[in-house]
């Protein structure tokens, strides 16, 4: 076998056969992923067992130990609503009675993360008699996807 260097159109014969040698440094893998939020999962290994993928939002994968990207934390599934009806004496304070007991229904509606968006639907005070009103507030809420670790 003969083995042959090129540079500027010129071919120099090598005399000596070629032979693999042996190295002390060990080999390497890194590998990396851009996950859905723009961050990056990565891995290193001082083997030869590197992977990495994109289904269920991203991984690496290093000598059989695998991580992946953390959810993005979105708004998902459908909007639940959340009314609540106050009685008091004036409409201000009754509104924000009924406002606030509305709100206290997160944590029930969305227990494993929290709400990601709140939109207030409906705001009445009626009078009702003098110095008795009726508050009504209406919320519609969305959960955080239940995926999100946080």
């Amino acid at each position: 076998m003969a083995l042959s260097v090129y540079g500027c159109g010129v071919e120099v014969p090598d005399e000596t056969a070629p032979s693999l040698e042996s190295s002390e440094a060990e080999l390497t893998c890194q590998v990396f992923q851009e996950c859905p939020d723009a961050s990056y999962v990565t891995c290193m290994s001082e083997g030869t067992a590197c992977l990495s993928g994109t289904d269920l939002g991203g991984w690496v994968e290093c000598d059989l130990d695998r991580a992946y990207c953390v959810p993005a934390c979105i708004c998902g599934g459908p909007a639940k609503p959340s009314t609540s009806t106050v009685l008091g004496s004036d409409c201000e304070s009754t509104m924000e009675q009924a406002f606030m007991s509305a709100r206290s229904r997160v944590d029930s509606l969305c227990p494993l993360n929290g709400a990601c968006s709140e939109t207030v639907q409906l705001e009445r005070c009626r009078e009702l008699s003098p110095e008795r009103f009726a508050a009504t507030v209406s919320l519609r809420i969305v959960c955080k996807n239940p995926e999100c670790p946080y």
